[in-house]
């Protein structure tokens, strides 16, 4: 009778065990799931896939629906929005694809009012046009001298 009791009470601890594995698996199968991620608009898309054309660490422009704009590094980039660090306020942001209106790879240097230029071709543009435009004037002025 002895050895009975002794049976049943590893059968039990066997089953207090069990029940105890049991109950915490799903515990820990809830903390591996990522909350679903709800479908982002078309704009928000476009602009998602704009930000995946640059690279971990690649410099890009940031221009919000609000119209403030944000010059910066990539971080990182997740499925609702992505973070960069914003090299003028040197300050990390993360924002999500629904509040940016356009993204550009790269930024431009500061310009004469210590604003940045939007896209870094344009003080080349400029330039040229500028130099260009000397350039005409100087030979319709040796054109006109008729020493």
């Amino acid at each position: 009778m002895n050895q009975g009791k002794r049976l049943d009470s590893r059968g039990f601890r066997a089953l207090c065990v069990l029940l105890a594995l049991l109950q915490t698996f799903p515990l820990f199968a809830m903390q591996n799931q990522s909350p679903p991620s709800l479908p982002l608009s078309a704009a928000a898309q476009r602009v998602a896939e704009e930000v995946k054309k640059v690279p971990i660490g690649g410099k890009l422009t940031v221009l919000k629906t609000d119209g403030t704009e944000y010059h910066g590094h990539l971080q990182a980039i997740a499925a609702q929005d992505f973070s960069f660090m914003e090299v003028d306020l040197k300050q990390p942001f993360t924002l999500p694809y629904s509040e940016v209106q356009l993204v550009s790879k790269n930024y431009g240097g500061k310009g004469i009012g210590g604003q940045r230029i939007h896209h870094p071709r344009r003080g080349f543009i400029i330039g040229a046009a500028v130099l260009g435009t000397m350039f005409v004037i100087l030979i319709v002025a040796l054109a006109k001298d008729k020493s």
